[in-house]
């Protein structure tokens, strides 16, 4: 019976991610953001992270590429007002959590710095660091977590996830093998933890490195099992193109904030309460979201679909190509570049590129600017019609016994132009131009060939 109930509790604990894994939304996304959350451009690589309940603001360590010197940064909700900075020496400062019986913030150093090898103590009102603690042989320290529930640490080290109670004794430890539980071909990277309700979760991602070039294939939540020290369970997200790494999460109630990036600044939500019913997240392709009458289409660089239904509801939008209804397609592509797609409700078709050099997206370039049918074929007779939109143009063939009459028709405002490019055929075709179209007139009825350019 005890065994039976060991075995049930086990699955319910798999279950715990399983197909009820948390829903992950995508909700912010700026690209170069750390330079201003930082303050300048040497700090420019996010790192840990957590929340401080009472004020309602998120702190996180923004690094040097030498992993030697931190700024960190106190921001509020909206990810991008600052309220505190502090620079100091906090290593690779790759994870963090905030106590709040003991208002510290205590920070794994990593393996650089002055302070590597310790776990750093911030005052959670100032941010100063106010000392350090050895533990375990001063081992780099990757991942921290406090548990607020049972009121213990999780510390995580090149060889071993320890156990602290609230004064820091050591409770337990367990082999970090949890690398192991990635089959892939790629590389398993620990990035951070969080506790919610009790359990210890570790943040993993896996990636693939191409001439030098980072490419996130998985992003991993495990669910550490503090009794035996394995892994019960793990959700895994696919990222969208050619993501940047999650740095930490920071818990808000039922909901993990994940946080991530370098090149560009990206938050997550994770819906932990499967008890809830949440909004279908939108895709690249799928759900596309209602944009705002006033919206500026320069400010939309997170990954998804987005649309105005009328031309009623496009005036007022700022860097819109089109004047009618549209849908917007933001595509990530690699090298963390983003492309705009657009296409309008008479059915042209627009793109541009967000610049890697000024931060700015260069203009918009029209790529398909058919309205109507494409292509046109027509049995013989001695009259054709072609019907031109404004600024369209088209290519007309007329074939007969062999030979061919090939004309470029176009517009330019109501004027309509007719050119003959070739030809060949002796009998007579007369070209009527006027009210928007062409007419082929032929003493002998002949098929029509047409494809539409614009």
């Amino acid at each position: 019976m005890v065994q039976n109930l060991e075995v049930l509790a086990r699955m319910v604990r798999k279950n715990y991610f399983g197909d009820n894994k948390p829903i992950k939304k995508d909700i912010y996304r700026k690209r170069l953001a750390l330079r201003e959350l930082s303050g300048d451009t040497i700090h420019t690589i996010l790192q840990g992270g957590c929340y401080i309940p009472s004020r309602d603001h998120f702190v996180t360590a923004i690094v040097n590429a030498e992993f030697d010197s931190a700024i960190v940064v106190e921001f509020g909700r909206d990810y991008e007002t600052v309220y505190k900075r502090v620079k100091m020496d906090i290593g690779h400062a790759n994870d963090m959590t905030y106590n709040p019986d003991t208002n510290k913030i205590y920070v794994a150093t990593g393996s650089t710095g002055a302070n590597k090898g310790y776990i750093a103590v911030l005052n959670g009102d100032t941010l100063q660091l106010e000392g350090t603690l050895p533990l375990r042989d001063n081992r780099s320290k990757w991942l921290i977590s406090y548990d607020e529930i049972g009121e213990i640490y999780y510390v995580l080290d090149n060889y071993y996830l320890s156990v602290y109670d609230k004064e820091w004794n050591l409770l337990k430890s367990f082999t970090n093998d949890f690398k192991e539980n990635y089959m892939g071909n790629a590389e398993m990277n620990a990035q951070a933890s969080f506790c919610y309700n009790g359990e210890f979760i570790g943040l993993y991602f896996s990636r693939q490195m191409v001439e030098g070039s980072q490419r996130v294939t998985g992003i991993y939540l495990q669910l550490i099992n503090a009794e035996t020290g394995e892994v019960d369970s793990v959700a895994r997200y696919v990222p969208r193109g050619n993501a940047d790494e999650p740095e930490f999460i920071a818990m808000i109630d039922d909901v993990g904030y994940m946080f991530g990036g370098q090149t560009y600044f990206s938050v997550s939500a994770l819906y932990m309460d499967q008890t809830k019913i949440y909004d279908t997240d939108t895709d690249i392709m799928g759900t596309a979201m209602l944009l705002p009458k006033n919206a500026d289409l320069d400010d939309y660089q997170m990954p998804g679909t987005y649309y105005s239904p009328n031309t009623a509801y496009t005036k007022g939008m700022r860097n819109v190509p089109v004047t009618t209804g549209f849908t917007l397609y933001v595509l990530p592509v690699c090298g963390n570049v983003i492309m705009h797609k657009l296409i309008g409700t008479a059915g042209e078709i627009y793109k541009r590129v967000l610049s890697s050099s000024t931060n700015k997206f260069l203009s918009w370039e029209m790529l398909d600017g058919c309205v109507g049918d494409r292509f046109l074929r027509e049995g013989q007779k001695k009259t054709h019609t072609v019907k031109i939109n404004k600024d369209g143009s088209w290519i007309v063939i007329l074939p007969y016994s062999g030979k061919v009459n090939m004309y470029l028709i176009s517009t330019s405002g109501s004027t309509v132009y007719a050119r003959a490019i070739v030809k060949e055929i002796s009998k007579a075709v007369t070209v009527k131009k006027g009210n928007m179209q062409v007419s082929f007139t032929c003493d002998t009825p002949l098929g029509m060939l047409a494809w539409r350019l614009a």
